[in-house]
């Protein structure tokens, strides 16, 4: 179908229509909850880097059809056109920065007045393994955008999630010092860095790539069929209601918070672990064990209901979490 986003970044008249195919995040919806108030979105920190064309794209923007071949009945689209991060897909987790009322370090977030908001968890996964004190991290190009496009704002930290090389341990490494530069060709691409905090051990590929400012604990995710827009039609930054108390980070809304309840369809979460998405775990060789610790790691987050995380996390670390059931844990 055929339509306008919520946003109206002008006057009132006619503006950009967007195709956009819906992605299902719910495969039962008997009793689903949302946080009664809605949210705060840092929408200058939220991107979907992930969100690229494939075989036609959840949302692509109109352009007058160039051809006559269509992807499944969808115009097709210049090659220009194949990347979409400024739409959060259904199904992308979020995190809250500052966790419960935690205090957040302007290096981490960009400043402390957005704690409280909410930003995705996973920016990308390493395409390579990364080793103790190792200078740079392999990624792929649009997470390589993503980074460096975080770094403009002043975000020099992240954090990595994953299984170590040595002992196959699940367990958490810092990214410090990261800076705007890069290199490499292709879908792998480099970014200049320090990591630190893992001993000996590396980062197998597949790891997942987070931020450092309490966002990194998924507690919940984006289920609208359609999309979030944290971008407007110029490609500028949605900065709904605005003022100087939000900073230049601005704030975008998130008017369904899931809570509780429904059955969550797991193909449809971005980043998930999952033996038919192992592609996505670079060279990396996990065992089924290994991922259902990294697809529990993610469940536990969204679970926590105000429990403490204790996994590849900082102890006494509070999330806001609810109660979801998953399609995997009863097999479909």
């Amino acid at each position: 179908m055929a339509f306008y986003q919520g946003i109206a970044p002008g006057m009132s008249g006619l503006g950009y229509t967007t195709y956009s195919r819906g992605r299902m995040i719910w495969a039962g919806l008997a009793g689903i909850q949302y946080l009664p108030t809605g949210a705060i979105i840092a929408s200058a920190l939220s991107r979907d880097p992930a969100n690229v064309e494939t075989a036609g794209n959840e949302t692509e923007p109109e352009t007058p059809q160039t051809s006559t071949t269509v992807s499944n009945n969808i115009p097709l689209l210049p090659s220009a056109l194949t990347s979409y991060p400024g739409v959060l897909r259904a199904g992308l987790l979020m995190g809250r920065i500052g966790n419960q009322g935690g205090t957040v370090n302007s290096a981490n977030s960009g400043g402390t007045t957005v704690s409280g908001f909410y930003r995705p968890s996973i920016i990308g996964v390493l395409q390579a393994a990364a080793v103790s004190n190792a200078s740079s991290i392999t990624v792929t190009a649009a997470t390589a955008t993503e980074l460096l496009r975080l770094y403009a704002l002043g975000i020099t930290t992240a954090n990595l999630i994953g299984y170590d090389s040595g002992n196959s341990t699940f367990r958490s490494a810092a990214i410090t010092s990261i800076t705007g530069g890069y290199g490499g060709s292709g879908n792998a691409t480099t970014i200049t860095c320090t990591v630190a905090t893992i001993g000996s051990m590396s980062m197998l590929p597949g790891t997942f790539i987070v931020p450092n400012d309490g966002s990194q604990y998924p507690v919940t995710f984006v289920d609208e069929q359609f999309g979030l827009n944290v971008i407007d039609n110029y490609g500028n930054t949605v900065a709904a209601g605005n003022s100087s108390g939000n900073n230049a980070l601005y704030a975008a809304p998130f008017p369904r918070v899931p809570l509780a309840g429904g059955i969550v369809n797991v193909l449809n979460i971005v980043n998930y672990p999952s033996t038919a998405l192992n592609s996505l775990y670079g060279t990396a060789n996990y065992t089924t064990a290994q991922l259902l610790t990294l697809s529990a790691w993610i469940k536990s987050n969204l679970n926590s209901g105000g429990g403490v995380t204790t996994v590849a996390s900082a102890t006494g670390n509070v999330n806001y979490g609810g109660k979801f059931n998953f399609t995997d844990d009863y097999g479909l």
